[in-house]
């Protein structure tokens, strides 16, 4: 295996602070001949913390293509947020992590917990690293007009359903990955759905061909396309409100 530089973060929606975190962990691989890579999970940590499941700004899909994309990254890995991940502590969770990934260097946001009841933090990482003669740095938090970009905004700009602001936060596409071949298009499970109405969309269909400029139908059950599409996977980047016409 490949050693890497690991970007850690559950990357909800890749916004741009996300980004910025993404980019920084590709720059320090590149200059020293390693591979980027970031961690995530399947599913957000509150659903078994607190047994209430956060509306995502993003599936596992989506988070992966925009880490790459967006973020620059070689690699990403998906871990399962179970009762052992929640129980284990931060220095053990270090230590697999860094084995089993060959990881030469860790990149984490200014607020990233990790490890048993969140106990582990930028400052412990930084600690860890240098004892062990590893790379750690900690990314300070991305503000736009002197707002902090977070998920937790972003959410929250959507269910007041103020799309253009929450697409300025993001810094891309509200992202939709799904199976073509029937309508209407399905969010994925947990995904916070925009709210009914039209939308223009830029479509890659599964083989690659783009459709660009598309008005798509979000109804209640779903997102509604112009056209058929065939089987297999495609993703919908929605870039704003359509006008009526």
């Amino acid at each position: 295996m490949t050693e890497k530089i690991m970007a850690l973060g559950f990357f909800d929606g890749v916004h741009r602070g996300h980004a910025a975190l993404l980019r920084r962990a590709a720059a320090l691989a590149a200059a020293r001949g390693l591979r980027s890579a970031a961690m995530s999970f399947t599913t957000h940590p509150s659903a078994l913390l607190h047994g209430e499941s956060l509306p995502l700004l993003s599936g596992v899909a989506e988070r992966r293509q925009l880490m790459q994309s967006v973020g620059g990254v070689d690699e990403t890995l998906f871990l399962p947020f179970d009762r052992r991940m929640q129980s284990l502590p931060w220095e053990r969770f270090l230590e697999e992590l860094t084995e089993q990934q060959q990881v030469r260097g860790y990149v984490a946001g200014y607020d990233y917990r990790f490890g048993r009841f969140g106990e582990g933090d930028g400052e412990k990482l930084r600690r860890w690293c240098r004892e062990r003669g590893l790379l750690a740095e900690v990314v300070p938090a991305v503000e736009l007009d002197g707002v902090v970009v977070s998920s937790t905004h972003i959410r929250a700009l959507l269910e007041r359903d103020e799309l253009e602001e929450a697409l300025r936060f993001l810094g891309h596409p509200y992202l939709l990955c799904t199976a073509g071949g029937s309508s209407p298009l399905r969010w994925g499970e947990g995904r916070l759905a925009l709210r009914p109405g039209a939308y223009l969309a830029h479509v890659t269909l599964p083989g690659g061909e783009v459709r660009g400029g598309v008005r798509v139908e979000v109804t209640p059950r779903g997102v509604v396309l112009p056209f058929a599409t065939p089987e297999g996977e495609l993703t919908l980047a929605i870039t704003g409100r359509a006008h009526k016409e």
